[in-house]
């Protein structure tokens, strides 16, 4: 299964993508980045690469927030299940808000994010709704945990 992961982050905080890409292929999955799939416009071509999640990631001292944003409005009008995980110091355009999968963190303090990515993982998967917000936190919820381990002051 293909995970596309579209992240925005200060350039200190870059080693996370390797070792999270190793955690993907451990777990299984075929992680794929926008920075392997274009320099600097916003990727939208998820249907023929066969992604089968989307992983946004939004931190304050990002760079590429509009391309992250872009490329996630792009896997939503693809009805690419999607994930978005937003430092809670990130503002999002009023136009984000509604969006499904939003999970809000604190870079300092993790545990929060973790527990509600568990509880939505578990509620997905005895729902007896199958639809594309159940199978994101389904396929996506370990990538996130790892994701914000990775980031969080805890594992430093």
């Amino acid at each position: 299964m293909k995970v596309f992961l579209s992240y925005s982050l200060n350039d200190s905080n870059l080693h996370v993508i390797p070792m999270l890409v190793n955690h993907l292929k451990n777990q299984g999955l075929e992680p794929f980045t926008s920075y392997q799939s274009s320099d600097n416009y916003p990727f939208n071509d998820f249907k023929s690469n066969n992604t089968s999640l989307f992983i946004a990631l939004l931190t304050r001292s990002g760079k590429q927030s509009s391309k992250v944003l872009n490329e996630w409005m792009n896997a939503i009008n693809t009805k690419i299940p999607t994930i978005a995980l937003v430092e809670n110091t990130v503002s999002l355009p009023n136009n984000y808000l509604h969006l499904p999968n939003i999970l809000r963190f604190n870079i300092g303090n993790p545990t929060d994010a973790i527990n509600q990515i568990q509880i939505n993982r578990n509620d997905s998967i005895h729902s007896k709704k199958n639809d594309s917000n159940a199978m994101a936190w389904i396929l996506g919820g370990i990538a996130a945990i790892a994701l914000i381990k990775l980031l969080s002051d805890e594992d430093r």
